[in-house]
């Protein structure tokens, strides 16, 4: 046998394995058919199989978008400007709750370097959930409300409660009840003296409104008795305005801001106007990125009018994500008289507050 040659029984059996073929001489051929004993080139997929394929690239964007956060520097800021990344890491993320609810490498809690400190009923959930959209921002799931209930628990114990970020990320904690509290501004500043501060206000008998309103909504679910709420704004004796209506007290903007004002400095804050948040919210949005020194990426394309609950939600990933149905109640008419005397009552207020911050707002009930 020669070298190199394979043995005769070896090519014996390899020719056997070979498929046979049988053709027909006589019969015509069909150049679009598929010949005998090949498969077709272009087989249709089956309804599982796509269903298998589209779930294999949704994976792979979300691996993608945690890599990004994993590979963090130098890859972070080229890898989060891709749109499509960047959409599905907002999608898993908030589905998810946050990025808070998850660990990744190089990541720990901290305290946080921004508060949202009210005010209540003026749109804070609202700023909150939408900032948390943004990949350079992680906020507290919840109102801790350390510096006003929980600050004997210490600084410790406060940073536990915080989500887990990276050291380029802004971590930002929401506690409305902080605005009005008198000890909260000096137990701030012993925290953080370069704190940045969020406040967001609105049209004061609006923010009353809705704060009685969610009031009034807890007692009606407890099967309580409900005060109209022209009985406990006004005076039953005089018929002023009943300035210990607590209500009306949070809605005094200029008294509770002043009082933060001792502590920090005007620059430190940033005021967010709350009527504008529900009818325009990337503009108001846009400004808390400049104030926080973050690019834009809560922008105006990606909002989304929803005609069944009355305001903007946001779309990423196309997925659109909505504030809770609570938010957003209607607001009943107000008796003539009772709306003149609280215009009459918050007018001087409102003009303290507008030269104190240098910025006049337009609500409804002064224009």
């Amino acid at each position: 046998m020669k070298t190199g040659m394979k043995p005769a029984a070896d090519s014996a059996h390899k020719y056997q394995r070979l498929p046979k073929v049988h053709t027909t001489h006589n019969a015509p051929t069909d150049p679009t058919s598929t010949p005998p004993g090949q498969a077709s080139r272009c087989p249709k997929l089956s309804r599982y199989k796509r269903i298998g394929a589209v779930f294999l690239v949704v994976v792979t964007l979300v691996l993608m978008g945690v890599t990004c956060l994993q590979w963090r520097q130098p890859y972070m800021a080229s890898c989060l400007q891709d749109p499509v990344v960047r959409d599905a890491l907002m999608a898993h993320e908030t589905r998810k709750g946050g990025m808070g609810h998850l660990r990744y490498s190089h990541t720990k809690r901290r305290l946080p370097q921004c508060l949202i400190i009210g005010a209540r009923k003026a749109g804070t959930r609202a700023l909150l959930y939408f900032l948390n959209l943004h990949t350079q921002i992680q906020t507290a799931g919840r109102e801790i409300h350390f510096f006003d209930k929980h600050y004997e628990q210490g600084l410790e114990w406060y940073r536990k409660q915080m989500p887990f970020s990276f050291k380029d990320q802004i971590t930002i904690e929401k506690s409305p009840a902080y605005f009005v509290e008198q000890d909260v501004p000096g137990r701030v500043y012993a925290m953080n003296q370069t704190v940045k501060l969020l406040l967001i206000i609105r049209d004061p008998i609006d923010r009353t409104m809705s704060d009685y309103l969610q009031i009034m909504d807890n007692k009606l679910k407890r099967q309580k008795s409900v005060i109209p709420f022209e009985k406990l704004v006004l005076d039953e004796e005089t018929y002023e305005i009943n300035r210990s209506y607590t209500a009306i007290k949070r809605s005094i903007y200029v008294r509770h801001l002043q009082r933060w004002l001792q502590y920090f400095p005007r620059s430190q804050f940033h005021i967010v106007d709350g009527d504008n948040m529900i009818t325009r919210p990337w503009e108001e949005l846009s400004k808390v990125e400049n104030f926080l020194g973050l690019d834009h990426q809560i922008t105006h394309d990606r909002f989304t009018f929803n005609t069944s609950r009355g305001f903007f939600c946001f779309r990423s990933a196309q997925t659109e994500h909505c504030l809770a149905e609570g938010k957003g109640r209607p607001h009943p008419v107000i008796d003539p008289y009772t709306l003149k005397k609280l215009k009459e009552f918050f007018t001087p207020f409102n003009e303290k507050l507008f030269d104190r911050v240098g910025r006049k707002f337009n609500w409804r009930h002064w224009m």
